[in-house]
């Protein structure tokens, strides 16, 4: 079984981005998804491409025991985060500034891609690479986030995700999203 998984009454629906759209459809809160029918198939395009193209990546670079894939994959990985930094930046000034990914509106991609930049310190134990310093946008993003009430509610150290993460990067994680990644699958 996948996860998450959400259970509504009889309903049972995974997959995170689904999972998300239906929330927000079901419940009454914030709108998360833009109005503009533009700027929700951009929403649902950004989150698709992290999902499908970025988490590999990451998965793939914790998996790597041979430092020449590893370096590979770090050279891999920063082109895909500064590439992030500058869609970041592009939508941002295109819909009048503010700290979320599309700028003034907080969105479900920045509630969708998120948590993977809560973890990203793993990278940094277990592989010695950091958010680089040339991804300004990405570092005031993922700051605006954690100030987030409802982030702050939510969070965790790197003290809970290291051990979490400990048969990822000694490459021996079996569960289903740890053999799709490792073949280079989105989960």
């Amino acid at each position: 079984q996948r996860v998450p998984v959400l259970k509504h009454g009889d309903f049972v629906l995974g997959e995170s981005a689904t999972v998300n759209e239906y929330l927000e459809t079901v419940f009454d809160g914030t709108q998360l998804t833009p109005a503009d029918p533009k700027l929700q198939a951009l929403m649902r395009n950004e989150i698709k491409y992290f999902d499908s193209v970025f988490l590999p990546i990451f998965y793939q670079f914790l998996f790597a025991q041979q430092s020449t894939r590893q370096d590979e994959l770090r050279e891999d990985l920063y082109h895909k985060l500064v590439f992030l930094d500058q869609q970041v930046s592009a939508y941002q000034r295109e819909n009048g500034g503010g700290p979320w990914w599309f700028g003034a509106q907080l969105t479900l991609a920045d509630f969708s891609i998120f948590p993977f930049f809560e973890r990203f310190a793993v990278f940094d134990h277990y592989r010695g690479f950091e958010l680089p310093t040339k991804c300004a946008r990405l570092h005031e993003w993922r700051h605006a986030m954690c100030e987030r009430e409802s982030v702050i509610a939510t969070m965790h150290d790197l003290d809970y995700f290291i051990p979490r993460y400990v048969a990822y990067a000694g490459g021996t994680a079996q569960g289903l999203s740890a053999q799709a990644f490792r073949a280079g699958a989105s989960n």
